[in-house]
């Protein structure tokens, strides 16, 4: 996935100048048909789920908030993902803005913009495939919420690509490093019975909250400069990911696990 966001955006900013964004949107939902053809071709005969004894969808819903409330791991995870999700997300969308406004640059810088932001992701995925345990996640979600707020700090400043190229793939391996350690704790820190709900409120976090804080900050842009309110907004991620990375119920939480796997 990191290394299609590398070369895909690459290819769309040559597109975009020699043929026009049509054809970036034809190449792009033609891409569309390859997995809806796995899909109906190769993916048959999977045995429906066994029903639940909450009683539906909606008592799954219901147990999978309760939990969110009353665990203080999940419920700090679920919040720093909300944080994330409105207030850091939202850059992806304004990249184009920033092309135009901060660097004066065209189709071809645009696609440098988001090549180098999958060149983070690629790195950061290296880096935590190798490393494994020898990295908590909780200082991983630390760690790379700062990355995070320190690359957009850094973009929303830059004027060059020269900076804003190495700012997004700060960004992007903060952002993946802070994705990653968030679904692996509700993965491996949960009770078993309710993470399949819980990976679902998460991921609702995001697919809820993340188009919002687009709108929000296009909001914000009528009272405040664009890059400034998302500096703001790099400030309140990684405050939010160190508040969650240094609560005592979610270190003592991944603790208590950790020693669990070593007496295995």
């Amino acid at each position: 996935m990191s290394t299609g966001r590398i070369i895909g955006p690459a290819i769309a900013g040559q597109l975009l100048v020699t043929a026009g964004p049509g054809l970036c949107f034809l190449a792009l939902s033609l891409a569309y048909l390859v997995p809806i053809v796995v899909l109906v071709t190769k993916l048959h005969d999977i045995p429906p789920a066994q029903a639940h004894p909450t009683g539906g969808a909606g008592g799954g819903v219901r147990a999978g908030l309760v939990a969110a409330a009353q665990d203080p791991l999940v419920r700090c995870t679920i919040f720093c993902a909300a944080v994330l999700a409105f207030f850091g997300g939202a850059y992806i969308a304004y990249l184009p803005v920033f092309a135009a406004t901060s660097l004066h640059g065209g189709g071809a810088a645009l696609g440098m913009l988001y090549s180098a932001g999958g060149l983070g992701g690629l790195t950061a995925a290296i880096v935590i495939a190798t490393r494994g345990r020898q990295v908590t996640q909780v200082r991983m979600l630390g760690t790379g919420g700062l990355a995070f707020a320190a690359g957009l700090a850094t973009l929303t400043r830059s004027h060059t690509l020269a900076v804003a190229l190495p700012a997004l793939v700060v960004i992007s391996f903060g952002f993946l490093a802070m994705n990653t350690s968030m679904s692996t704790l509700l993965r491996t820190d949960t009770d078993p019975a309710l993470r399949g709900r819980l990976l679902g409120l998460y991921s609702t976090t995001f697919a809820g909250l993340l188009p919002l804080g687009t709108v929000a900050y296009g909001m914000a842009a009528h009272f405040v400069p664009l890059f400034d309110a998302f500096g703001v907004g790099a400030l309140l991620v990684g405050a939010a990911a160190v508040w969650t990375a240094t609560r005592p119920a979610v270190r003592r939480t991944v603790r208590r696990e950790q020693l669990a796997v070593k007496g295995m």
